[in-house]
């Protein structure tokens, strides 16, 4: 069933309304369903969980092939390597929320208690914290906060009152100085770095999910108040 997950939409076959593809997805999740070991009978009955999935999935594997078939051989892939990264890639993005919301603060816990973080939160936040446009976004490169404008500004403070209000920062990006090259521009990550979780592949990438991204240059600063907030903190509790 793996297989067929990986392999399915790779099939040209002929479905200019999606109906095909709808109901092999909907058989693939029934097939789900019955492998899972959560359910009520896989913990309570393993002789019957066992029965049900010896006669059930064979008939969702052969409604698939009623479904999807076509008359030239297809060019399938039988590696199991892309599902092995996707756990993978599932556990790494659980631990970022994880640790994305042991930052947030006890409010702003009870407040997204309940609510699904990586379709309405997420997107959110990364869209609050771009550069934004216009002459109070922070799309110019500058050496230094004092030549930023005063629109600027303002939209400097809040983005570092949003960052600390989310327990965010930005850290220095292992792979920037690749190579110990003197020019190469040095690029800061937020940390944790939320936006892995809604990285996809360039060819899935539209314009419409476009994010001006806050220059390196001035993200630095940012890191740097961070920074210097946490040294004055600790003068005053010494």
């Amino acid at each position: 069933m793996d297989q067929i997950f990986t392999n399915v939409l790779e099939v040209p076959f002929v479905d200019p309304m999606f109906a095909r593809c709808w109901s092999s997805f909907e058989w693939l999740s029934y097939s789900d369903i019955l492998r899972s070991f959560k359910t009520h009978i896989a913990m309570t009955n393993n002789i019957e969980h066992f029965s049900v999935q010896k006669l059930h999935i064979p008939t969702a594997a052969c409604a698939i092939h009623y479904l999807c078939r076509i008359e030239k051989r297809p060019n399938l892939n039988f590696s199991s390597r892309e599902m092995h990264d996707a756990a993978y890639k599932t556990e790494v993005n659980f631990g970022l929320m994880n640790k994305f919301v042991d930052g947030l603060s006890p409010r702003l816990q009870d407040i997204f208690i309940g609510a699904n973080l990586v379709t309405d939160l997420l997107p959110y936040v990364l869209w609050l914290l771009s550069a934004g446009v216009g002459s109070s976004g922070l799309n110019r490169a500058v050496s230094n906060v004092d030549m930023l404008m005063k629109s600027e500004r303002i939209t400097f403070q809040r983005h570092c009152d949003l960052l600390r209000s989310l327990g965010l920062n930005y850290v220095k990006d292992d792979y920037s100085d690749k190579g110990r090259n003197l020019n190469a521009i040095v690029n800061y990550r937020l940390s944790p770095d939320i936006s892995e979780i809604l990285r996809f592949k360039e060819s899935m990438q539209g314009n419409v999910y476009h994010r001006n991204e806050i220059p390196s240059t001035v993200r630095f600063y940012f890191l740097y108040l961070h920074i210097l907030s946490a040294v004055n903190i600790y003068n005053v509790l010494i």
